[in-house]
């Protein structure tokens, strides 16, 4: 009988691929790397820092973080909560 192939993995669940991306995002503040950090945000993204106005738009949250990385600026974070709701997600910590 001809040799039957794996089944592929399920897709990651919405949970999985928001904590992925919130890796990438780590990892991407960790090596002060703005470049890497731009796709994780969509256009139209909003930021908020302690006592400035909020950056809005990816250019704008762009231009925050390399303000703050190029301070010397680190950022540890804990996730406290992830909530899913349809097609919004939003991760706490």
């Amino acid at each position: 009988p001809p040799a039957q192939k794996a089944a592929a993995p399920p897709p990651p669940t919405p949970e999985e691929a928001l904590r992925t991306r919130a890796e990438e995002w780590r990892r991407a503040v960790e090596r002060r790397d703005t470049a890497a950090l731009a796709p994780l945000y969509a256009a139209d993204a909003v930021a908020l820092a302690t006592g400035r106005p909020a950056a809005e738009g990816r250019p704008a949250v762009m231009a925050l973080w390399a303000r703050a990385l190029a301070r010397g600026h680190t950022l540890q974070t804990q996730e406290r909560s992830l909530t899913v709701a349809g097609d919004v997600a939003y991760r706490r910590g």
